[in-house]
């Protein structure tokens, strides 16, 4: 199912070393990111401020709504298609969490599992926050995460990486949480015959070290997967190559204005990276909005989430014409083919690649390139070169507000192309 690179005793050895280097950094109070500076921790006059703006809330009326929406959990489906992802994990489900945060809310833990209980999945990852503040005791957040655990456990594993308000002393209770921590360490999944490559680093927000930026340049594997708490190392990762990076820590913001803009997002690498799907050449990332909350237990505009991403296996198509033609070959006299893509069109760009992947975010960017975008008089052409008939041109419209599609007769964005071979059969 899975198995660690390195061996026990050499990944005994560097916990040692990563324990008491974080140790240290957690004691003395100081947050050190990736560029190197050293700051002190301001998250005490952090929370007096939250609690300035709670008694507002709270004076105004509005806290109790903001705690309803907090334990209003979604569970925010997404498939992602890649042309190198081995056979063996196509169609390969992976429950992502982040931020649970789980003595923030009285009871969270089984709203989380009331949530995830009837869901599917193959694998589950977990990228940081468990508790709810920076320091102090993790005793509370025990028995919650021994509820949580028995729903959370895969076939293939269930994986987690500490976060900024964790403690390197979680890592004594790795077995009991029935958890596999990964500190700056790499696994192998095994799916038949072919496998991938799961990178695990410690938190970067307040604990960077070498070691985890290191730990992002293994090498000799087509398919690789990063969990970082944060954004902070998805540059390192996309020139790695790795494909998929998930992560969290921002809440997508936890308190936002009405289209989701968020006040606060603790993150400095752009506003893109907030929350949802994003891409860095040919990574693609997505940051969590997190299932939890911190500072206060509240949200607006912001719903928490859980995340079942299902991975597919994406086969370019570089002459459409020729996949035009092996298809020709493959039907029978009078049978039918239904193609569908998207017309090359002003429109189609606006909607497709505007709206979809940088307005509306349900795409990660670059998914889409404006000139593989075909019209129906090209396709038409590449299908009566290969003998077939077009019978009919119908197109396919998204309504934005409840992202259902119909058929109808606008073919200037998605368009359905019925082709025919021609025989004793055709209708």
């Amino acid at each position: 199912m899975y198995q660690f690179l390195d061996d026990f005793e050499s990944r005994r050895e560097k916990r040692l070393i990563w324990a008491a280097t974080r140790s240290v950094l957690e004691n003395v109070g100081y947050m050190r990111n990736t560029n190197g500076k050293r700051s002190r921790s301001n998250w005490n006059l952090f929370v007096r401020l939250l609690n300035l703006f709670g008694l507002l809330l709270k004076i105004t009326g509005f806290y109790q709504k903001g705690y309803g929406n907090a334990k209003t959990i979604q569970v925010n489906k997404i498939t992602l298609a890649y042309p190198n992802l081995p056979k063996a994990f196509d169609g390969f489900k992976i429950l992502h969490l982040s931020d649970l945060h789980i003595d923030s809310i009285p009871g969270f833990a089984s709203l989380i599992n009331h949530k995830i209980k009837d869901l599917e999945f193959d694998i589950c990852f977990l990228t940081g926050d468990y508790r709810k503040d920076i320091r102090g005791s993790i005793s509370q957040i025990l028995m919650p995460f021994k509820i949580l655990s028995k729903y959370i456990q895969a076939p293939y594993g269930t994986f987690a990486v500490l976060g900024n308000h964790d403690t390197y002393l979680m890592a004594q209770y790795e077995n009991q949480s029935g958890l596999e921590l990964l500190v700056n360490e790499s696994v192998e999944i095994l799916k038949d015959n072919d496998k991938i490559l799961v990178t695990g680093t410690d938190d970067p927000f307040n604990y960077y070290t070498e070691q985890a930026r290191v730990c992002l340049e293994t090498r000799g594997y087509g398919f690789k997967i990063a969990l970082v708490h944060t954004t902070e190392f998805a540059k390192i990762a996309a020139e790695n190559k790795y494909s998929l990076y998930l992560c969290g820590h921002t809440h997508g913001g936890q308190i936002c204005l009405k289209k989701g803009w968020p006040l606060i997002s603790h993150q400095f690498e752009g506003k893109r990276f907030n929350h949802g799907l994003w891409r860095i050449d040919k990574m693609i990332g997505y940051t969590s909005k997190g299932v939890g909350v911190s500072g206060m237990p509240v949200r607006f505009n912001c719903p928490p989430e859980v995340t079942l991403i299902t991975l597919e296996m994406l086969e370019h198509v570089p002459d459409p014409a020729s996949v035009i033609g092996a298809l020709a070959r493959l039907v029978r006299p009078g049978g039918s083919i239904v193609a569908s893509t998207l017309n090359r069109t002003p429109k189609a760009f606006l909607l497709a690649i505007v709206g979809a992947e940088y307005v509306m975010r349900v795409l990660p960017r670059g998914t889409h390139e404006y000139a593989k975008f075909i019209r129906p008089s090209e396709l038409g052409r590449a299908a009566r070169a290969a003998g077939l008939e077009v019978r009919d041109v119908t197109g396919l419209v998204m309504n934005p507000l409840t992202r259902e599609f119909s058929l109808g007769p606008d073919v200037a964005v998605n368009y359905l192309c019925h082709l025919v071979r021609p025989g004793p059969d055709a209708a």
